[in-house]
């Protein structure tokens, strides 16, 4: 005999039962404790700075311009403003390396101009089959 307004345990199917004991216990590790509440956690440790100085066969003049057309040269099937945009951003990272390699006198301060200015003027790469005087 069942009394009204109880419900037995065994009338509840076990896989109900699991999946609402599953939500309870789940549900009580997002609330935080009463303990933890007054604490604040302490701030992540910095991540380390590394500086990547270049070296004597980095900043050789033809080694430098080099690398800065071949970073150029992968993207040449992109459109123009992609490829403005990269080339500014390549301007950036050389202006860097070249500033470094003549503060590290692996260059002279002239060679890194003159480089600086090469780099500026250089034009922009074209993507395979897109040269003027080629027919489609």
């Amino acid at each position: 005999m069942q009394r009204a307004g109880l419900v037995r345990f065994r009338s509840i199917p076990r896989v109900v039962w699991l999946s609402l004991m599953g939500l309870l216990i789940g549900s009580s590790a997002l609330v935080p404790s009463v303990s933890a509440q007054g604490r604040s956690m302490p701030a992540p440790p910095a991540a380390p700075v590394q500086i990547y100085r270049p070296d004597l066969v980095t900043c050789q003049p033809d080694h430098l311009v080099t690398a800065f057309r071949r970073q150029l040269d992968q993207f040449a099937s992109q459109p123009p403003q992609v490829m403005a945009r990269l080339r500014q951003l390549q301007l950036e990272l050389a202006e860097g390396t070249l500033r470094s390699c003549a503060e590290q006198n692996l260059i002279s301060r002239e060679v890194a101009e003159r480089i600086w200015r090469d780099m500026q003027t250089m034009p922009l790469p074209q993507a395979p089959g897109s040269g003027e005087g080629q027919r489609p």
